[in-house]
């Protein structure tokens, strides 16, 4: 995830179906791989990555049924933003 941000069926593909991503802050949640991979269409819809503007893992921390990892990414916005917004 963190050296291929851009793979999004490659990092889709580590998602299990009944897999929950959580928003911090705000705490909103996405549940299952349909409504996480909307979701990212969403965010990705106007912003790349680049090697100054990347996702970084900051921790991570699994259990024997959960894993949590802690990121922080910076975008390069394209200015137009194309999926689900008007």
């Amino acid at each position: 995830m963190e050296n291929d941000s851009e793979n999004l069926e490659r990092t889709m593909s580590y998602l299990a179906d009944d897999c929950v991503w959580v928003m911090e802050p705000g705490g909103t949640e996405y549940h299952g791989k349909r409504e996480i991979r909307e979701f990212v269409d969403i965010a990705m819809g106007g912003r790349i990555h680049d090697e100054t503007h990347k996702t970084k893992i900051t921790n991570w921390f699994a259990s024997k049924e959960n894993i949590c990892v802690e990121y922080t990414h910076g975008v390069k916005s394209t200015g137009t933003f194309t999926v689900g917004l008007k």
